[in-house]
């Protein structure tokens, strides 16, 4: 089965939290007993509450999360995805995964109920429908910088409102890519880009 099916690559908001839980509870069991938040370390409360975050705001979204594993399988599948950076194009010029094309999106969340062109320093609704492409049924990642960002998950809730049916939210964003397990080998970048990144910006943000 093909790596990028939404059962190997999507995760499934509910089912993964609960892995992670469940995997959390284990270590901290193994380590001589199981503590509440009130006792975890400032970092261990933080990704704690990071991974909270991170899988309410896919429910509220209605997108599937993606690994970086996930992110490769789809980039080297036959299917026509789409993958999308929506860091300020400097960044994506410095760095972005192969192949992705750039549609900026505001640090702060964007309302999803109706599109603020002003907070979207002036790109539209119907920008952004064409960066995405007619296709509704093609595949989507969307990322930013890190798991904490949320710019990213806007884009992917916009998509998911605009009938857009295999979403994904890579919420390592470039920070995971870039330092993800290397074999030598770099993923073939099979991914078809709808526009250019001059296209998909109208301003240079570097917001």
């Amino acid at each position: 089965m093909s790596i990028c099916r939404s059962n190997n690559v999507g995760i499934k908001s509910n089912n993964a939290f609960w892995q992670v839980f469940l995997l959390l509870s284990a270590l901290a069991c193994i380590q001589g007993c199981c503590t509440t938040e009130s006792t975890l370390s400032p970092s261990e409360r933080d990704i704690n509450q990071l991974i909270v975050k991170t899988h309410q705001l896919a429910d509220q979204g209605g997108y599937r999360l993606i690994t970086t594993s996930g992110v490769e399988g789809l980039i080297n599948s036959k299917r026509n995805c789409l993958i999308v950076d929506t860091l300020p194009l400097p960044r994506y010029e410095a760095h972005h995964i192969e192949g992705a094309v750039s549609f900026w999106f505001p640090r702060s969340p964007a309302p999803v109920n109706e599109w603020d062109t002003e907070l979207m320093e002036g790109k539209t609704i119907k920008d952004f429908k064409g960066m995405l492409g007619a296709d509704k049924e093609r595949p989507v990642v969307f990322y930013c910088g890190r798991t904490a960002c949320d710019r990213s998950h806007s884009a992917a809730a916009w998509a998911v409102k605009l009938g857009y049916k295999e979403v994904y939210r890579y919420a390592g964003g470039i920070n995971a890519w870039l330092n993800r397990p290397w074999d030598g080998r770099q993923p073939k970048p099979a991914c078809t880009a709808s526009s250019s990144p001059e296209k998909s910006h109208k301003k240079s943000s570097t917001s």
